[in-house]
């Protein structure tokens, strides 16, 4: 509980509001869509059977009802054991294994668990009470979110604990219950550590779907500037590329917040730089802002693209570990221009 009391109101800070409503479900046009949606089909389907019934439809979606039902339907998702236990969380990042957040043989003993929690409510009712709670900043958000559920951690593990208790008691005939329950563990960590390194380390380290490439470009982006170079690097390569620039070149964080220049706002309500001191700036790879070749005709500059540019052949290709993709093509300035001159 004192975790929670810490750490819950720092969703809802002031500093996190911001955030909060872009990310608050009952903001969401796309949940918006997805229930008018609903309504349309339940209209579609009762008018076919007497046109009377449609008013069950707009008892069901209206204005009032439809945000509760966005939230029940949430909250139903996080309460469920899937999230847990089974799948994890959607974002391959965030969950590289797309396995649940605790082993699944674990399962029945947050089914045991939870039974007691419930069987004396008054006993412990603030305990309940807190594992609701703990699951509002990703209820609110949408999907089970592993950073936001970081909080309710405790809450599962301490009804792990409630439910190993009363089954040991229960299996106490077995002699060595104790043992078994060690040597089950031992085997799915082991299972676990070789999922993780051959499945997820090793055949996906340079995926996409990791940004692996994001560390590449970065540490590329520094090499150049070293160099004397002027870096231009398309800002749709990845989410945030001024974050991993300054992360993997191990930029001093008050360096890093003094080089943001030319910040907008983005159309998700994020504040972006376009420039990360003198060297560094980010652009619309469809931009032709920077392509001057009129000004600072010998300076030394290169363009990072998602995307290669027909007929260049590019300085450097950043590439999967199979050599087979490329996620990001380098040319030098001079390049473009010569091929914009023909």
């Amino acid at each position: 509980m004192l975790s929670l009391l810490l750490s819950l109101p720092g969703f809802f800070a002031k500093g996190s509001t911001g955030r909060l409503n872009q990310t608050l479900i009952l903001n969401s046009t796309e949940y918006k869509y997805l229930y008018k949606h609903y309504e349309n089909n339940c209209h579609n389907t009762f008018i076919e059977i007497n046109p009377h019934l449609t008013i069950i439809c707009r008892l069901k979606y209206n204005k009032y009802t439809t945000p509760v039902l966005i939230g029940v339907d949430s909250l139903i998702k996080h309460l469920s054991p899937d999230f847990l236990f089974f799948s994890g969380d959607n974002g391959a990042f965030r969950n590289p294994t797309q396995s649940g957040h605790f082993y699944v043989f674990l399962f029945p003993f947050w089914m045991v668990g939870s039974l007691i929690l419930f069987k004396n409510f008054k006993k412990y009712y603030i305990f309940i009470l807190g594992y609701i709670l703990a699951l509002l900043p990703s209820t609110v958000s949408g999907e089970p979110h592993a950073t936001r559920l970081s909080i309710l951690i405790p809450f599962v593990l301490v009804t792990l604990i409630l439910g190993y208790q009363t089954l040991r008691a229960y299996f106490k005939k077995i002699k060595y219950f104790p043992q078994i329950y060690t040597l089950v563990t031992g085997i799915c960590l082991a299972s676990f550590v070789l999922n993780y390194s051959v499945d997820t380390f090793a055949e996906q380290a340079d995926t996409a779907s990791f940004l692996s490439y994001a560390k590449k470009v970065a540490l590329l982006e520094g090499e150049y500037i070293k160099n004397g170079y002027v870096v231009y690097a398309d800002q749709n390569l990845y989410p945030e590329p001024h974050i991993y620039y300054a992360y993997f070149n191990r930029i001093d964080p008050k360096i890093t917040q003094a080089s943001f220049a030319q910040v907008y706002e983005d159309a998700a309500g994020f504040s972006r730089p376009q420039q990360f001191g003198d060297n560094l700036f980010f652009y619309s790879a469809d931009s032709k802002t920077f392509f001057d070749c009129q000004s600072d005709e010998f300076m030394k500059r290169v363009h990072i693209r998602k995307n290669p540019i027909d007929g260049l052949t590019p300085v450097t290709v950043v590439k999967d570990n199979t050599q087979l993709y490329g996620y990001a093509y380098v040319y030098e300035s001079s390049e473009i221009c010569a091929k914009t001159k023909k």
